[in-house]
C-alpha cells in the first residue's frame, strides 16, 4: 500500500480527497503546514477544524505549527501580485521534504482539487520539489476545462487521481464533465496511470461550477 502525504489547506477541501484515495487503497496521512494563512483567527479556525475532522474519520494528522506572518509579509511585500508563487512553493516544498524524510512514497495537496488555484504555478513547484526530494506527485483532477485538466496532468509523476462526482452542475460549456472524455484529454499529454473514483456519497456527489 502506497503511503501518501496529503497536504491539507482546510477540512472542507479535504472531504473530496481523503475518502476516494482511501477507497483506492492509498494509506493517507494528512499534513497541516500553512504559514501563509492570515490572520491568526483564520489560521487557528482552519487548523482546529481539520483536527476535529481527522478525529471523526480516523485520519492520521501531522501538524507542523508555523504561523509565519512575518516571514510571509517579508517574502511578498515587494511583489504582492505574485504572492501565490511563494505560497505554493513554500508549502509544497515542506510537504515533499517531510514526505521524503518520513517514509512516504508520494505527496499531494488538496490545492490540486480546486479549479480556482493556479495549476501552472503548482505544477512547477511540485515537479521541482518532487525531483529534489525523490518522491512522486499524485495529481488530483476534478471536472474542468481541457487546458486546466492537461496542466494538472502534466505535473503528476506517480498517479493521476480523477474525482468524478455523481452529479456536476455547470453553466460553462468549456467544463468537461464526461469521465471517458476527461481520461482521453489526460492521455493526450501523459502516460501516467489514471485512477477514477466515481462517488455517490453525500460528501462529494454534487459539485457546482460557475
Amino acid at each position: 500500500m502506497d503511503k501518501v502525504l496529503l497536504h491539507c489547506c482546510c477540512a472542507p477541501c479535504s472531504v473530496s480527497c481523503v475518502e476516494p484515495l482511501r477507497e483506492e487503497g492509498f494509506d493517507i496521512t494528512a499534513f497541516w503546514y500553512n504559514p501563509n494563512i492570515h490572520p491568526f483567527k483564520e489560521y487557528e479556525a482552519r487548523r482546529n477544524c481539520l483536527i476535529e475532522y481527522s478525529k471523526e474519520i480516523g485520519l492520521p494528522l501531522l501538524i507542523k505549527e508555523d504561523y509565519g506572518l512575518k516571514k510571509f509579509v517579508k517574502a511578498v511585500a515587494e511583489d504582492i501580485e505574485n504572492r501565490c508563487v511563494f505560497c505554493y512553493e513554500h508549502r509544497l516544498e515542506e510537504t515533499a521534504k517531510f514526505a521524503a524524510e518520513n517514509g512516504f512514497s508520494a505527496f499531494t495537496s488538496t490545492l490540486f482539487a480546486s479549479i480556482y488555484q493556479n495549476h501552472e504555478l503548482m505544477k512547477a513547484a511540485a515537479e521541482k520539489y518532487a525531483e529534489k526530494y525523490g518522491v512522486d506527485i499524485i495529481s488530483i483532477i476534478v471536472p474542468a476545462t481541457k487546458e486546466r485538466i492537461q496542466e494538472i496532468a502534466k505535473a503528476s509523476t506517480g498517479y493521476i487521481y480523477l474525482l468524478a462526482p455523481a452529479k456536476v452542475s455547470t453553466s460553462d460549456p468549456a467544463i468537461i464533465t464526461d469521465v471517458p472524455e476527461i481520461v482521453k484529454v489526460i492521455k493526450e499529454v501523459t502516460d501516467t496511470p489514471v485512477v477514477v473514483a466515481v462517488s455517490n456519497t453525500s460528501a462529494y456527489s454534487s459539485v457546482n461550477y460557475k
